[in-house]
């Protein structure tokens, strides 16, 4: 009987007693000894530890493709935000140059007029 519950379900395994289709390999199969019990219960504990391992993984993962996403609009909005400045500092180098030209205009047509008053001042002494 041990050797046909070890051919159990085999292809070409002898027809005895204990391998006939009215019962089932289960039933005749020797009871698991000890051993192969420890042994199936540290496989499925390191199953379900390696099933948490993906899972925590499958997370973190999941975690950084969502920090990489918001790192890449904070790239964008920060390169938003340079371009629009860089646009404000030629608008003001812009006003700053009209200023530098009118403060240039003011200042000769001070210079001239001193020059005027001078010359009439000294038409009347």
């Amino acid at each position: 009987p041990d050797v046909a519950a070890d051919l159990c379900g085999l292809p070409g395994a002898p027809a005895t007693p204990a391998t006939t289709p009215s019962s089932s390999c289960k039933e005749n199969a020797a009871p698991p000894s000890r051993a192969d019990a420890a042994r199936e219960r540290v496989h499925r504990e390191r199953l379900a530890a390696a099933k948490d391992d993906a899972a925590d993984a499958r997370r973190r993962v999941s975690s950084l493709e969502r920090e990489i996403a918001a790192a890449g609009e904070s790239k964008a909005k920060a390169a938003a935000s340079l371009k629009r400045a860089e646009a404000s500092l030629k608008g003001i180098q812009g006003r700053l140059k009209e200023t530098d030209a009118a403060f240039e205009r003011h200042r000769a047509d001070a210079a001239r007029e001193l020059e005027t008053f001078a010359a009439e001042l000294a038409k009347t002494r």
